[in-house]
């Protein structure tokens, strides 16, 4: 009978192959495996997010969310750009790279480090021992748990989803337990931080070592190397605008309305947050793909493909509209008030799924013009928009800003491609 349903789904995925102008087989099969650890990850993020809402004070709450704001922002100083230059040199048979790339990371990551022991010193100085003892905790550890995770872009570039799902799915149930058992003990923000940072950390590093045993064949060329480092800092220096876009706003309600402001704005992001992270985690399944045409074939199906991304997004708007009151009535009744902005936000994502799309074909052919436009210049209006309506409106400001700048975003990216491909078929 299993066998029966899986003849027929194959083939029906088959038959409109021609349609999507994808492998629809490939999708499914590695789609599964990275969605499932996703979904499990998103169930115990909201089980951790309820027991937040309901063990912790709003403005305790607030102040945890503020601190991760701002080791976040700070990420811009780690060469993240390295985990998709792996992915992409794996899976075009390059081996020996994780190990080095390790390295690589944590002496770049020097510089996260230094900035957070900055930013702990300032607060310090002004009396605020809650903000400075947690940005020296992310300080010691968050450098070392961003690079470790690399063995996951590793393993997407062998395009073993299969492995990488069962290492995400206990790294999740490893920090969820973790991040509960604290929460349960203690209301202290610098517990709770801690148990953040090792939560991520522990588990990084035993997968990481697991993963590079078996990193085994020809050794990577120095010049596959330098190669590699210098696709990564590219990658690395153009999210400098995104991440800023990312956390600036969380700063910016803290800063101007204080830690419950905050607190009720986190929890309205919570559930597009998580949504939206899966439509990124779904560019690791693309690229790998993507890597092995050229942008003459993708060309064809580009908006077809973009097209089918926004009709999922408004599947999952609509869906998220007419559950969020139930979700947040049983689960969340503290913070009904952020019931109204939560339904808006899950409006980025019909555009969220498109535009993580396009960043997968800008990276897969390495179109570094295009990915430094998009990233710099795209992102820029939702800065802009966050001081323009965020200080002025308060939440409400920042739900418009956020909108309205994935909307600019995705617009803008859109006139690059065809800018881009108009010029590189000229040029070829």
């Amino acid at each position: 009978m299993i066998t029966t349903v899986k003849n027929m789904v194959r083939d029906f995925l088959l038959r409109i192959q021609g349609y999507t102008g994808t492998d629809n087989v490939y999708i499914a099969k590695q789609g599964f495996w990275a969605s499932v650890p996703y979904i499990i990850s998103t169930i115990l993020s909201a089980a951790l997010v309820v027991a937040f809402a309901n063990l912790l004070p709003k403005e305790i709450y607030g102040t945890y969310r503020y601190i991760l704001s701002i080791a976040g922002l700070l990420s811009f100083l780690t060469l993240s750009g390295m985990n998709t230059a792996i992915t992409r040199a794996t899976a075009q048979g390059v081996r020996g790279l994780l190990a080095w790339s390790i390295r690589t990371q944590l002496r770049f990551n020097i510089l996260y480090a230094f900035a957070g022991m900055i930013g702990a010193g300032y607060y310090w100085m002004h009396g605020n021992t809650i903000l400075s003892g947690g940005l020296l905790i992310m300080a010691a550890t968050f450098p070392f748990s961003t690079a470790l995770t690399s063995y996951g872009a590793h393993l997407a570039g062998k395009k073993d989803f299969r492995r990488a799902a069962h290492y995400a799915i206990l790294s999740s149930i490893f920090f969820s337990v973790l991040a509960l058992t604290a929460l349960l003990l203690t209301d202290n923000t610098l517990i709770l931080v801690l148990a953040y940072t090792l939560g991520v950390l522990i588990p990084s590093a035993f997968f990481y070592f697991r993963t590079v045993k078996e990193d085994a064949g020809p050794i990577a060329t120095i010049a596959q190397r330098n190669e590699v480092l210098r696709y990564s800092t590219h990658l690395s220096i153009v999210p400098i605008i995104s991440v800023i876009a990312q956390y600036l706003d969380k700063i910016l309600l803290f800063q101007s309305l204080g830690a419950v402001e905050l607190a009720v704005y986190a929890l309205a992001q919570a559930m597009p947050e998580r949504m939206k992270g899966l439509a990124k985690s779904a560019g690791s399944i693309l690229l790998p793909k993507l890597s092995e045409r050229s942008l003459k074939e993708i060309r064809p199906i580009f908006y077809r493909r973009f097209t089918l991304g926004m009709i999922l997004g408004l599947l999952c708007f609509g869906l998220y509209w007419f559950t969020a009151p139930f979700i947040f009535s049983l689960f969340l009744p503290r913070y009904l008030d952020s019931l109204a902005f939560s339904r808006v936000l899950m409006g980025s994502l019909i555009l969220a799924i498109p535009f993580n799309y396009i960043g997968a074909v800008f990276r897969s052919q390495k179109m570094l013009r295009a990915i430094y436009l998009s990233g710099i210049i795209a992102r820029t209006p939702t800065i802009i928009l966050y001081f323009a309506l965020g200080l002025t409106y308060g939440v409400w400001g920042m739900v418009w800003a956020n909108i309205g700048g994935m909307a600019i975003t995705v617009l803008g990216t859109i006139v690059i491609w065809e800018i881009e491909v108009r010029r590189l078929r000229v040029s070829s």
